[in-house]
Order: structure tokens, then sequence, then C-alpha cells
């Protein structure tokens, strides 16, 4: 789990100024390694085109930036492009 997670989510702060409890950071990064294209270039090909089904979408906004360092961002850039967008339907 990234080191960033716990000290990322204690700064959330509500719009509204309600309470917010505490998440259970494991079963958060679980939830979010479910719902979103994380893994393999199968499994996230399989994530996104299953989104895209459900919802009716054909378009997607990609956030690749969750690994913190710029040379590790680009390489997840590189990899989305040649690994992932080959294997969904134009």
């Amino acid at each position: 789990m990234p080191r960033w997670l716990g000290p990322g989510l204690a700064g959330y702060v509500p719009v509204d100024d309600r309470p917010r409890p505490t998440r259970n950071i494991p079963a958060y990064a679980d939830l979010l390694t479910r719902i979103h294209p994380v893994g393999s270039a199968g499994h996230c090909a399989e994530t996104l085109q299953r989104t895209a089904e459900k919802t009716g979408i054909d378009h997607f906004i990609v956030m690749v930036e969750g690994l913190g360092e710029h040379r590790r961002t680009l390489e997840n850039i590189r990899r989305f492009g040649d690994e992932v967008l080959p294997l969904l339907p134009r």
C-alpha cells in the first residue's frame, strides 16, 4: 500500500463541515483496486470495457499519477498506451 494514502486521506475535508469518519485504509485501498483499472494490461482493459458497457460512456479521463514520481508516471502513461489501449475496442 502506498505510504502516502493514509496522510492523503487524513487531509480530506468535507465541504459542508460535517464530521467525516476515519477510513479503514487497507479496506479503502482494496476498494480502489477493485473499481479502478489497476493491475495487468488485460485486467485494466477488462475493467474499462466493463465500465463502458455498464454506463454507456465512450470516453474516459484516466489519472496515472498515483505513483508520485515523475519518471514512473511517464512509464505508466507509456505502458497504458502500448499495452492497454490496443486491447480496447475503437
